[in-house]
């Protein structure tokens, strides 16, 4: 009897810590505590950050323009052609000076012609005084005709006062060399012609060598420039200059 006591003790004293683990598994667990959420003060919203505008937003684009190299290296040669033309056309021109004195030579080559022609037909004809007159009005007006012509008036006018005024002179000069005595008939003629032929000679020669000038501008030549472009499809040569 006591020994089935002590078993059912022993059997009981095992079976209540197994019933107290449980019955801790199957009661329902505390809910867990609220916890009051914390006031958040409002923030203000953000400012958007501008935005670069997108490529070629609000520009007008133009149509594109296809140019072929041939015609761009066209242009630019002629380009540079039309500057240098207008360098040249601003700049004063060069000049020299041109001898126009065989014009005046001739005039003279003239009169003597029409002198010899009214002394060889002076008993033929009857008109040998006009010829004579004429050949001494080319000589007086041909050489200052020339130089009007070339717009010297000035020299014109000096071309003049040599051709009349030379011959007196040396006639007179050769007068006064012959030394003539009171009463000599034609004492001095013959160093009044040569003094006046000496004279004429003089004349001619100072205008054609001296006066005989003006200033023309200078003829440049330039070489061609010759160009030669290579395009895509063909080639070109370009040229140009002063000729």
């Amino acid at each position: 009897m006591r020994s089935l006591l002590a078993l059912s003790l022993m059997i009981g004293a095992l079976a209540a810590p197994a019933r107290a683990q449980d019955n801790g598994a199957g009661a329902p667990s505390p809910p867990p505590e609220a916890v009051a959420p914390e006031a958040v003060a409002p923030q203000a919203p953000e400012a958007a950050a501008p935005q670069a505008p997108a490529p070629g937003a609000g520009v007008d684009t133009l149509p594109a323009v296809t140019t072929e190299p041939d015609a761009v290296a066209v242009d630019a040669e002629l380009d540079l052609e039309a500057a240098g033309s207008e360098l040249e056309d601003s700049a004063p021109p060069p000049t020299e000076e041109h001898w126009y004195g065989w014009q005046t030579l001739t005039t003279d080559g003239a009169s003597l012609l029409l002198l010899i022609i009214a002394g060889a037909s002076s008993d033929a004809l009857d008109g040998a005084g006009a010829i004579g007159s004429l050949s001494l009005g080319t000589y007086l007006l041909g050489g200052p005709v020339v130089h009007f012509a070339h717009e010297n008036v000035g020299r014109g006018f000096g071309s003049l006062a040599l051709r009349g005024g030379l011959p007196i002179v040396f006639g007179v000069v050769g007068v006064q060399l012959e030394n003539c005595q009171e009463g000599e008939w034609f004492c001095g003629l013959g160093g009044a012609v040569l003094g006046g032929l000496l004279g004429i000679v003089t004349a001619i020669t100072v205008d054609a060598s001296l006066l005989s000038y003006e200033s023309v501008p200078v003829k440049t030549t330039r070489l061609p420039n010759i160009g030669v472009v290579v395009g895509r499809q063909h080639g070109l040569i370009v040229t140009g200059g002063t000729f």
